[in-house]
């Protein structure tokens, strides 16, 4: 295994993590209320702890949505423990399980990503409201129409996760057959 060759590695599993880091810090879903006489007022969720940014949205819209506790802290330990396996993934490159912590990395970010969206259609359920897509929501005192859209950030998370498996897949390839 030449230098070169480790290099290219490194390369290559430090461009996934700054495509990781774009993608898990941008808005994955946005739900927004259509309003005929302005701009979409709307909130963009993020899979960092699930956090609400709100466009203008008056809170009274989301006042009732509650969040399981574990949801604050679950998605920082696991860029914790994502980050520890990458770290010692490019520190003990030539230590097989490298290969495999990389491919556990990928794997466990596609399924966070599935989770984000099973949990985000799960709870539009609960008061239904479709996940993507327009819909109208009647109830007293309002009646309006929201809108659903996946973000480019959230198909980037699915993309990078199986970049992760790609490079853990092609461990040999890069490291051996350069």
């Amino acid at each position: 295994m030449s230098i070169r060759k480790t290099w290219v590695f490194r390369g290559l599993v430090v461009a996934a993590v700054i495509l990781m880091a774009v993608s898990y810090f941008g808005g994955w879903w946005w739900r927004g209320i259509i309003d005929p006489a302005g701009p979409a007022e709307g909130v963009w969720i993020y899979p960092n702890a699930f956090v609400f940014d709100l466009e203008g949205m008056s809170l009274q819209y989301i006042a009732d949505v509650d969040i399981p506790g574990f949801i604050d802290w679950v998605p920082w330990v696991y860029v914790a423990l994502a980050g520890l396996a990458i770290a010692y993934s490019l520190w003990k490159i030539r230590n097989k399980a490298s290969r495999w912590l990389i491919g556990l990395v990928g794997l466990s970010y596609v399924a966070y990503a599935a989770f984000f969206i099973f949990y985000a259609n799960m709870r539009m359920g609960e008061y239904d409201i479709p996940l993507l897509g327009k819909a109208q929501v009647i109830g007293n005192p309002i009646n309006v129409y929201v809108t659903g859209v996946i973000s480019w950030e959230y198909y980037l998370a699915c993309a990078v996760g199986f970049i992760f498996i790609a490079i853990s897949l092609f461990y040999n390839r890069i490291l051996e057959k350069l």
